[in-house]
Protein backbone atom coordinates (compact mmCIF):
# COMPACT_ATOMS: atom_id res chain seq x y z
CA UNK A 1 0.00 0.00 0.00
CA UNK A 2 1.41 3.36 -0.84
CA UNK A 3 1.92 5.97 1.93
CA UNK A 4 0.48 9.69 1.01
CA UNK A 5 1.56 12.93 2.67
CA UNK A 6 -1.14 16.06 2.26
CA UNK A 7 0.48 19.36 2.28
CA UNK A 8 -1.91 22.50 1.97
CA UNK A 9 -3.02 25.06 3.73
CA UNK A 10 -6.56 24.84 2.98
CA UNK A 11 -8.26 22.56 5.92
CA UNK A 12 -11.11 22.08 3.74
CA UNK A 13 -8.89 20.53 1.08
CA UNK A 14 -7.01 18.20 2.66
CA UNK A 15 -10.50 16.97 4.67
CA UNK A 16 -11.63 16.72 0.71
CA UNK A 17 -8.49 14.71 -0.51
CA UNK A 18 -8.83 12.48 3.04
CA UNK A 19 -12.28 11.59 2.08
CA UNK A 20 -11.33 10.79 -1.77
CA UNK A 21 -8.01 8.80 -0.93
CA UNK A 22 -9.67 7.13 2.07
CA UNK A 23 -12.80 5.81 -0.90
CA UNK A 24 -9.90 4.50 -3.50
CA UNK A 25 -8.62 1.89 -0.65
CA UNK A 26 -5.25 1.97 -1.93
CA UNK A 27 -3.55 3.97 0.26
CA UNK A 28 -2.51 5.21 3.60
CA UNK A 29 -2.58 8.84 5.02
CA UNK A 30 0.11 8.93 7.17
CA UNK A 31 -0.16 12.91 8.17
CA UNK A 32 -0.88 16.88 7.12
CA UNK A 33 0.70 19.67 7.04
CA UNK A 34 -0.23 23.45 6.82
CA UNK A 35 2.69 24.34 5.26
CA UNK A 36 5.63 23.97 3.39
CA UNK A 37 7.91 24.15 6.88
CA UNK A 38 5.74 21.83 8.80
CA UNK A 39 5.29 19.67 5.36
CA UNK A 40 9.01 19.34 4.93
CA UNK A 41 10.07 18.23 8.40
CA UNK A 42 7.18 15.50 8.01
CA UNK A 43 8.75 14.25 4.99
CA UNK A 44 12.24 13.48 6.29
CA UNK A 45 10.44 11.97 9.16
CA UNK A 46 7.54 10.19 7.68
CA UNK A 47 9.57 9.01 4.33
CA UNK A 48 5.74 9.02 2.52
CA UNK A 49 5.39 7.37 -1.61
CA UNK A 50 4.21 10.18 -2.36
CA UNK A 51 3.39 13.91 -1.60
CA UNK A 52 -0.05 15.81 -3.22
CA UNK A 53 1.41 19.47 -2.62
CA UNK A 54 -0.06 22.96 -2.62
CA UNK A 55 1.85 25.26 -4.60
CA UNK A 56 1.04 28.44 -2.98
CA UNK A 57 1.11 28.20 0.64
CA UNK A 58 2.25 31.06 3.76
CA UNK A 59 5.90 30.29 5.00
CA UNK A 60 7.23 28.27 2.91
CA UNK A 61 5.54 27.80 -0.88
CA UNK A 62 5.67 24.58 -2.99
CA UNK A 63 8.38 25.90 -5.02
CA UNK A 64 10.40 26.66 -2.11
CA UNK A 65 9.73 23.17 -0.57
CA UNK A 66 10.71 21.52 -3.60
CA UNK A 67 13.89 22.83 -3.77
CA UNK A 68 14.87 22.00 -0.24
CA UNK A 69 14.01 18.42 -1.12
CA UNK A 70 16.82 18.44 -3.54
CA UNK A 71 19.14 18.44 -1.42
CA UNK A 72 17.67 15.44 0.20
CA UNK A 73 19.28 11.76 -0.80
CA UNK A 74 15.79 10.19 -1.32
CA UNK A 75 12.54 11.74 -1.97
CA UNK A 76 8.96 11.31 -2.58
CA UNK A 77 7.22 11.65 -6.09
CA UNK A 78 5.49 14.62 -6.12
CA UNK A 79 1.51 15.59 -7.35
CA UNK A 80 0.85 19.12 -7.01
CA UNK A 81 -2.14 20.52 -6.35
CA UNK A 82 -2.90 23.51 -8.20
CA UNK A 83 -5.73 26.69 -9.30
CA UNK A 84 -6.05 27.64 -12.88
CA UNK A 85 -4.83 31.23 -12.96
CA UNK A 86 -2.01 32.50 -14.27
CA UNK A 87 -0.34 33.19 -11.02
CA UNK A 88 -0.65 29.33 -10.20
CA UNK A 89 0.13 28.29 -13.86
CA UNK A 90 3.59 30.35 -13.18
CA UNK A 91 4.59 28.31 -10.41
CA UNK A 92 3.09 24.83 -11.58
CA UNK A 93 5.87 25.29 -14.18
CA UNK A 94 8.64 26.45 -11.96
CA UNK A 95 7.37 23.33 -9.61
CA UNK A 96 7.45 21.01 -12.34
CA UNK A 97 10.85 22.10 -13.58
CA UNK A 98 11.98 21.51 -9.92
CA UNK A 99 11.05 17.98 -9.94
CA UNK A 100 7.63 17.52 -9.09
CA UNK A 101 5.78 14.76 -11.24
CA UNK A 102 2.53 15.90 -12.55
CA UNK A 103 0.12 18.42 -11.40
CA UNK A 104 -3.94 18.71 -10.53
CA UNK A 105 -5.45 21.66 -11.54
CA UNK A 106 -8.76 22.45 -8.76
CA UNK A 107 -12.00 22.14 -10.43
CA UNK A 108 -13.98 25.19 -11.13
CA UNK A 109 -17.69 24.27 -12.23
CA UNK A 110 -18.07 20.76 -10.67
CA UNK A 111 -19.44 20.44 -7.91
CA UNK A 112 -19.95 17.08 -7.21
CA UNK A 113 -15.95 16.95 -7.70
CA UNK A 114 -16.30 13.88 -9.69
CA UNK A 115 -13.76 14.86 -12.57
CA UNK A 116 -11.14 15.68 -9.35
CA UNK A 117 -11.64 12.39 -8.05
CA UNK A 118 -11.07 10.61 -10.89
CA UNK A 119 -8.00 12.71 -12.05
CA UNK A 120 -6.75 12.40 -8.84
CA UNK A 121 -7.59 8.37 -8.96
CA UNK A 122 -5.78 7.87 -12.12
CA UNK A 123 -2.24 9.97 -11.62
CA UNK A 124 -1.66 8.55 -8.11
CA UNK A 125 -1.78 5.04 -9.99
CA UNK A 126 0.76 5.64 -12.43
CA UNK A 127 3.81 7.51 -10.26
CA UNK A 128 6.01 4.46 -9.18
CA UNK A 129 8.58 4.85 -6.59
CA UNK A 130 12.21 6.09 -8.19
CA UNK A 131 14.10 3.65 -8.77
CA UNK A 132 16.79 3.22 -6.08
CA UNK A 133 19.62 2.18 -8.71
CA UNK A 134 19.71 1.92 -12.89
CA UNK A 135 21.07 -1.37 -14.60
CA UNK A 136 20.59 1.18 -17.51
CA UNK A 137 23.62 1.38 -19.03
CA UNK A 138 23.80 4.40 -21.68
CA UNK A 139 24.49 3.18 -25.39
CA UNK A 140 27.62 4.26 -27.51
CA UNK A 141 27.36 6.18 -31.01
CA UNK A 142 23.46 6.31 -30.29
CA UNK A 143 22.77 8.88 -33.27
CA UNK A 144 24.36 6.19 -35.56
CA UNK A 145 22.27 4.91 -38.62
CA UNK A 146 19.69 7.63 -37.86
CA UNK A 147 18.92 9.58 -41.15
CA UNK A 148 19.39 13.62 -40.63
CA UNK A 149 15.64 14.85 -40.18
CA UNK A 150 14.01 18.09 -41.10
CA UNK A 151 11.89 18.21 -38.08
CA UNK A 152 11.87 16.17 -34.60
CA UNK A 153 8.30 15.76 -32.90
CA UNK A 154 8.45 15.20 -29.41
CA UNK A 155 5.77 13.97 -27.56
CA UNK A 156 5.64 14.20 -23.76
CA UNK A 157 2.69 13.75 -20.57
CA UNK A 158 3.58 13.15 -16.98
CA UNK A 159 6.77 13.80 -15.81
CA UNK A 160 7.58 15.88 -19.50
CA UNK A 161 8.52 19.61 -18.58
CA UNK A 162 11.56 18.42 -16.52
CA UNK A 163 12.69 15.94 -19.17
CA UNK A 164 11.85 18.52 -21.83
CA UNK A 165 14.07 20.58 -20.02
CA UNK A 166 16.96 18.58 -19.56
CA UNK A 167 16.99 17.71 -23.08
CA UNK A 168 16.72 21.22 -24.50
CA UNK A 169 19.38 21.92 -21.82
CA UNK A 170 21.80 19.48 -23.55
CA UNK A 171 21.47 20.92 -26.83
CA UNK A 172 23.88 23.37 -28.44
CA UNK A 173 22.95 26.40 -29.75
CA UNK A 174 23.90 25.73 -32.66
CA UNK A 175 21.01 23.47 -33.06
CA UNK A 176 19.24 23.75 -36.51
CA UNK A 177 17.01 21.21 -36.69
CA UNK A 178 13.12 22.85 -35.49
CA UNK A 179 12.01 20.65 -32.65
CA UNK A 180 7.82 20.76 -32.46
CA UNK A 181 6.70 19.96 -28.77
CA UNK A 182 3.32 18.59 -27.46
CA UNK A 183 3.69 18.59 -23.80
CA UNK A 184 -0.08 17.74 -22.55
CA UNK A 185 -1.13 21.15 -20.66
CA UNK A 186 -4.49 23.33 -20.71
CA UNK A 187 -4.03 26.62 -21.98
CA UNK A 188 -2.17 29.49 -20.20
CA UNK A 189 0.25 27.05 -18.94
CA UNK A 190 1.55 26.15 -22.20
CA UNK A 191 2.57 29.64 -22.36
CA UNK A 192 4.22 29.81 -19.08
CA UNK A 193 5.93 26.52 -20.20
CA UNK A 194 7.43 28.01 -22.71
CA UNK A 195 8.72 31.56 -21.40
CA UNK A 196 10.21 29.65 -18.53
CA UNK A 197 11.95 27.13 -20.65
CA UNK A 198 13.68 30.24 -22.77
CA UNK A 199 14.65 31.61 -19.36
CA UNK A 200 16.21 27.89 -18.26
CA UNK A 201 18.14 27.09 -21.54
CA UNK A 202 20.07 28.56 -24.23
CA UNK A 203 17.17 28.52 -26.52
CA UNK A 204 14.17 30.65 -27.26
CA UNK A 205 10.97 28.18 -27.46
CA UNK A 206 7.92 29.71 -28.21
CA UNK A 207 3.90 28.53 -28.07
CA UNK A 208 2.40 28.04 -30.86
CA UNK A 209 0.97 30.89 -32.80
CA UNK A 210 -2.57 30.11 -35.00
CA UNK A 211 0.31 29.67 -37.66
CA UNK A 212 3.53 30.54 -38.50
CA UNK A 213 6.37 29.69 -41.26
CA UNK A 214 8.92 27.33 -39.25
CA UNK A 215 12.71 28.74 -39.53
CA UNK A 216 15.65 26.52 -39.24
CA UNK A 217 16.32 25.77 -34.97
CA UNK A 218 12.71 26.71 -34.07
CA UNK A 219 11.23 25.02 -30.79
CA UNK A 220 7.71 25.57 -30.77
CA UNK A 221 5.22 23.75 -27.83
CA UNK A 222 1.56 23.18 -29.14
CA UNK A 223 -0.72 25.30 -27.71
CA UNK A 224 -3.09 24.17 -24.77
CA UNK A 225 -6.49 23.29 -26.12
CA UNK A 226 -5.31 22.74 -29.63
CA UNK A 227 -3.87 20.68 -31.51
CA UNK A 228 -0.19 21.76 -33.82
CA UNK A 229 0.15 20.15 -37.67
CA UNK A 230 2.94 20.83 -39.80
CA UNK A 231 2.11 21.52 -43.46
CA UNK A 232 4.56 21.68 -46.18
CA UNK A 233 4.47 24.09 -49.15
CA UNK A 234 7.39 23.93 -51.54
CA UNK A 235 10.61 24.00 -50.08
CA UNK A 236 9.24 25.88 -47.37
CA UNK A 237 7.40 24.23 -43.98
CA UNK A 238 5.01 25.74 -41.29
CA UNK A 239 3.33 25.36 -38.37
CA UNK A 240 -0.78 25.59 -37.66
CA UNK A 241 -2.90 25.19 -34.58
CA UNK A 242 -6.32 23.45 -34.93
CA UNK A 243 -9.45 23.26 -33.21
CA UNK A 244 -10.32 19.92 -33.79
CA UNK A 245 -11.75 17.50 -31.46
CA UNK A 246 -9.54 15.80 -28.72
CA UNK A 247 -8.09 12.40 -29.37
CA UNK A 248 -8.65 9.95 -27.02
CA UNK A 249 -9.39 12.72 -24.77
CA UNK A 250 -6.56 15.22 -25.29
CA UNK A 251 -5.82 18.80 -27.38
CA UNK A 252 -3.20 18.75 -28.21
CA UNK A 253 -2.40 14.93 -29.57
CA UNK A 254 1.35 13.84 -30.03
CA UNK A 255 -0.96 11.74 -32.57
CA UNK A 256 -2.33 14.59 -34.72
CA UNK A 257 1.53 16.03 -34.71
CA UNK A 258 2.86 12.93 -35.94
CA UNK A 259 0.79 11.78 -38.30
CA UNK A 260 1.43 15.33 -39.66
CA UNK A 261 4.67 15.01 -39.82
CA UNK A 262 4.67 11.51 -41.70
CA UNK A 263 2.15 13.00 -44.52
CA UNK A 264 4.13 16.03 -45.08
CA UNK A 265 8.03 14.77 -44.11
CA UNK A 266 7.66 11.10 -44.72
CA UNK A 267 11.35 9.26 -43.62
CA UNK A 268 13.28 12.86 -42.98
CA UNK A 269 11.08 12.52 -39.21
CA UNK A 270 12.20 11.71 -35.96
CA UNK A 271 10.19 11.09 -32.56
CA UNK A 272 10.80 11.37 -29.69
CA UNK A 273 8.47 9.60 -27.07
CA UNK A 274 9.22 10.75 -23.37
CA UNK A 275 7.58 9.89 -19.82
CA UNK A 276 3.91 10.29 -19.73
CA UNK A 277 0.59 8.04 -18.98
CA UNK A 278 -1.54 6.17 -22.09
CA UNK A 279 -0.28 6.00 -25.40
CA UNK A 280 -0.77 8.88 -27.24
CA UNK A 281 1.89 9.18 -29.93
CA UNK A 282 1.72 5.04 -30.76
CA UNK A 283 -0.20 5.77 -33.67
CA UNK A 284 1.14 8.77 -35.47
CA UNK A 285 4.74 7.14 -34.55
CA UNK A 286 3.10 3.64 -36.74
CA UNK A 287 2.56 6.20 -39.35
CA UNK A 288 6.08 8.00 -39.34
CA UNK A 289 7.90 4.73 -39.27
CA UNK A 290 5.58 3.76 -42.37
CA UNK A 291 6.81 6.52 -43.84
CA UNK A 292 10.46 5.47 -43.11
CA UNK A 293 11.42 7.93 -40.03
CA UNK A 294 13.05 7.31 -36.75
CA UNK A 295 11.27 6.58 -33.15
CA UNK A 296 12.99 7.30 -30.20
CA UNK A 297 11.58 6.51 -26.78
CA UNK A 298 12.68 7.34 -23.25
CA UNK A 299 13.76 4.72 -21.31
CA UNK A 300 12.49 3.43 -18.20
CA UNK A 301 15.02 4.05 -16.08
CA UNK A 302 14.63 7.51 -16.29
CA UNK A 303 10.68 7.97 -16.50
CA UNK A 304 8.64 8.96 -13.96
CA UNK A 305 5.76 7.06 -16.02
CA UNK A 306 6.98 4.45 -18.03
CA UNK A 307 3.72 4.53 -20.41
CA UNK A 308 3.77 6.10 -23.76
CA UNK A 309 7.23 4.98 -24.17
CA UNK A 310 6.23 1.72 -23.58
CA UNK A 311 3.24 1.56 -26.32
CA UNK A 312 6.22 1.84 -28.63
CA UNK A 313 8.51 -0.42 -27.08
CA UNK A 314 5.62 -3.31 -27.15
CA UNK A 315 4.53 -2.31 -30.19
CA UNK A 316 5.95 -3.44 -33.53
CA UNK A 317 7.58 -0.67 -34.25
CA UNK A 318 11.27 -0.72 -33.84
CA UNK A 319 12.72 2.06 -31.47
CA UNK A 320 15.90 2.68 -29.58
CA UNK A 321 15.57 3.72 -25.76
CA UNK A 322 17.44 6.19 -24.75
CA UNK A 323 18.07 8.32 -21.84
CA UNK A 324 16.50 12.45 -22.10
CA UNK A 325 20.99 13.35 -22.07
CA UNK A 326 21.97 10.80 -25.34
CA UNK A 327 18.50 12.22 -27.20
CA UNK A 328 20.27 15.72 -26.37
CA UNK A 329 23.65 14.30 -27.69
CA UNK A 330 21.71 12.32 -30.55
CA UNK A 331 20.08 15.72 -31.89
CA UNK A 332 23.74 17.57 -31.52
CA UNK A 333 24.93 14.91 -33.98
CA UNK A 334 22.60 14.98 -36.34
CA UNK A 335 22.31 19.11 -36.79
CA UNK A 336 26.08 18.90 -38.23
CA UNK A 337 24.73 16.86 -41.38
CA UNK A 338 21.04 18.80 -41.27
CA UNK A 339 19.60 20.42 -44.23
CA UNK A 340 16.46 21.86 -43.78
CA UNK A 341 15.35 21.97 -47.27
CA UNK A 342 17.08 18.67 -48.55
CA UNK A 343 14.74 16.65 -51.20
CA UNK A 344 13.58 13.26 -48.83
Amino acid sequence: MKTILLIDDSKFIRAVLKRMLSSFGEYQILGEASNGVEGLQHIKDLHPDIVILDVHMPFMSGLALLRELKKEHQRPRILLFSAHTKKHAQLTIECLLEGADDYICKPTNDPTLQSLRDELHQKLAQLRPYPIFSRYTPSIATSRNIMSPHVIGIAASTGGPDTIRNILSGIKPNNTIPILIVQHMPPLFTLRFAQTLSRQTEHHIKEAAQHGKIQPGDIIIARGGQHLILEKKGTDIYYRSISSPPIKGLRPSADILFQSLADQLGSKTLALILTGMGNDGLEGAKSIHHKGGEIIVQNKASSTVWGMPRAISESSIPARELSPQEMAETINHLTNTHGLHDEP
